[in-house]
């Protein structure tokens, strides 16, 4: 589970909450705050933070992947001009490129657009939709008034008098300088009159500095020295990749037919808002994360860490405990894995998330063909669902009998699996017969000892080797040993230990890129030359993954040395998430539903829809009359509806 949910993890950090839709006058400071640190100039906006140490940066990736200077040329010459000025080799005089500087990403601007899509609503016209994310950089330096100028002199050089300023605000403070910027391209903003006018605006919204409860991951990245590190809650990752999503779809959609357009939005409009739908704060496991990298001494580091709500530490608690194994893998291997979690009493410990309870008016296998339709809609929402709260996914998953989970029923009875792979010693030049591996597995007593090496059986035989497959059953669990290319009993060991909780990995690099070379001998020369020079600087790689003190810590190192364990970060804070009620979830849930339902038919017909929906919210109220947050929702989306179905034939 910890695997899957760091290479979502990783996805979505290299991608790349308040509803107000309009600035009010008492919103805009009469004087400007001062910051003290670089952080002080996160707005409350932000979705998504980088940190990031250019030079340091460089010399990491030279000294592992053996970048050129014409290679890193290359990687810079394709950045957007502003980065290079900034970051680049050639930036401009006065930004020290060896201290940590800030890249954000803002939904500033966007706040009607987002508040549309959680509530399931129809998009707003298209004249009235925000254009273009907004990107804020942070430098620290020690004169930003020259930096500044130096900054708008280029940008004015590069284009067509100051057509570029457009897009770009420049603030300068004592030690800092705030390069805001407009992702908007140039064809627009020549059409567009009052783009100047509109950063403005979204400036404004930009002032309040983000609220930081001292999580662990938030923690981790103020004190984090690495050469890059990113930072997000997962309410900001939901709704940057909405935004995201939004600004790809909605381009196309402004070349839409007028008699297309409306069924068009509509369907747009429901995929996004189902996705954000999938944002279940209720029973989320992480609240937010950290990811850094860097190059100490002579590994490479990946440093994952993980905020832990208080539903999650219970849900990870439950699961946390070590498998006891009797007999345990011996062979010499160049793949050593051990995982213990007990998945059966984590997923007791979980509760369904609101889109997973089944409505009383419903099977239980036509709800199952919903919800599989909806995670076919949503596509990469679901592994964000995964990230947030995993364990509670395969719960659901398990619960409704759905495809969208990543193991199958199998896996709910697991506590624990050891794992060696490798090649038979004295083989100097190895072919697929000559690989073995031993995995032993422990389960629940649920499972049963013939069902479970039943289901597999299919496994083993994928090798096209000699494989063999023993049950061992015990009063409180079954124990599984398969071997590949060597009987059970040569390749397994009696022993009285247990596998601790977590996961952790040690892969040899070095023997599994000679073994790729024999197996593989057709790999083009340039790409066997890059692997062999990285394998001869780093032979080794060790990933470990476990829960403490209320935090999810991982570390992936590569790289000659010991494994170095990564501690728990000191004086973090749990956070419970903002929640959303029951009610407030079926109001957006059966707005998307009707959005789906009026794309599909004609403009006479979707009024009459829309008119029945009215009276279907009013029954929604009637049975949550307590619920403030739903009756406000609820009251909104009436008026939306109301507007349309007295659309004008």
């Amino acid at each position: 589970m910890t695997l899957h949910r760091l290479a979502v993890l990783a996805a979505c950090t290299f991608l790349v909450v308040g509803c107000r839709t309009t600035p009010r006058p008492d919103d805009v400071p009469t004087e400007r705050m001062q910051p003290t640190t670089i952080t002080d100039l996160l707005p409350d906006t932000t979705r998504f933070a980088l940190a990031v140490r250019p030079a340091h940066l460089e010399r990491t990736l030279e000294a592992a992947f053996g970048v050129s200077d014409a290679q890193r040329a290359a990687f810079w010459s394709g950045a957007p001009p502003i980065i290079q000025d900034v970051f680049g080799p050639e930036s401009v005089a006065g930004i020290d490129r060896e201290r940590r500087h800030l890249v954000v990403l803002s939904t500033a601007g966007q706040e009607d657009l987002l508040r549309h899509l959680h509530a399931g609503a129809p998009l707003p016209s298209q004249e009235t939709l925000p254009g273009g994310m907004h990107l804020r950089m942070v430098v620290e330096t020690s004169d930003a008034e020259a930096v500044a100028r130096a900054l708008s002199e280029r940008c004015v050089q590069r284009s067509e008098g100051d057509l570029c300023l457009q897009f770009m605000r420049l603030t300068p403070y004592a030690g800092f300088l705030s390069v805001d910027i407009l992702m908007a391209d140039e064809a627009t903003a020549r059409a567009d009159s009052v783009t100047a006018q509109r950063l403005d605006a979204r400036l404004a919204l930009m002032t309040r500095p983000a609220p930081a409860p001292p999580t662990a991951a938030w923690l981790a990245f103020l004190a984090s020295d690495a050469a890059i590190a990113a930072h997000a809650t997962m309410h900001d990752i939901f709704e940057l990749a909405a935004m995201v999503q939004a600004e790809r779809s909605l381009a196309y959609l402004r070349f839409a037919s007028p008699q297309d357009a409306e069924s068009l939005y509509d369907v747009t409009s429901a995929t996004l808002s189902q996705g954000l739908l999938l944002e279940s704060p209720e029973v989320a496991e992480l609240y937010d994360v950290m990811l850094g990298f860097e190059m100490r001494g002579e590994a490479l580091f990946v440093d994952g860490v993980g905020s832990l709500t208080p539903y999650g530490e219970a849900v990870e608690a439950a699961g946390h405990v070590a498998a006891p194994l009797s007999a345990a893998p011996t062979l010499a291997s160049i793949v050593d894995l051990r995982w213990a979690f007990d998945m059966a009493a984590a997923t007791a410990a979980t509760e369904l998330p609101l889109w997973a309870q089944r409505p009383e008016n419903i099977s239980a296998a036509n709800f199952s063909r919903v919800l599989n339709d909806r995670f076919r809609e949503v596509g990469s929402s679901a592994n964000l669902a995964y990230l947030q709260y995993g364990i509670t996914m395969l719960r659901a998953g398990f619960e409704h009998g759905t495809d969208f989970q990543v193991v199958g029923a199998q896996a709910r009875t697991l506590r624990g699996a050891s794992l060696r792979a490798g090649v038979k010693p004295d083989v100097a030049q190895p072919s697929f017969q000559d690989l073995i591996g031993a995995l032993a597995l422990v389960s629940g007593v649920e499972a049963g000892a013939d069902a479970g090496l039943e289901a597999l059986r299919p496994l083993l035989g994928q090798f096209g080797v000699p494989s063999d497959a023993r049950t061992m059953a015990h009063a409180d669990r079954v124990e599984y040993f398969l071997s590949v290319g060597a009987p059970v009993d040569e390749a397994f060991q009696a022993q009285d230990k247990a596998i601790a909780p977590g996961t952790a990995l040690f892969v040899d690099l070095s023997e599994l890129h000679k073994l790729a070379t024999a197996l593989m001998p057709q790999s083009p020369t340039a790409i066997s030359d890059t692997q062999s020079a990285f394998v001869a600087r780093f032979p080794r790689a060790h990933y470990s993954s476990h829960t403490r003190d209320g935090q999810w810590l991982v570390r992936l190192q590569v790289g000659a040395e010991d494994p170095q364990g990564l501690a728990p970060v000191a004086g973090a804070e749990s956070v419970v998430p903002a929640m959303r009620t029951e009610c407030a979830y079926r109001a957006a849930q059966e707005s998307t539903d009707m959005l789906k339902l009026t794309a599909s038919v004609t403009p006479p017909e979707r009024r009459k829809l829309a008119a029945t929906f009215v009276n279907e919210l009013a029954d929604l109220a009637r049975r949550c009359p307590d619920d403030a947050q739903a009756q406000a929702r609820i009251a909104w989306l009436t008026q939306i509806w109301q507007l349309r179905s007295a659309q004008p034939q």
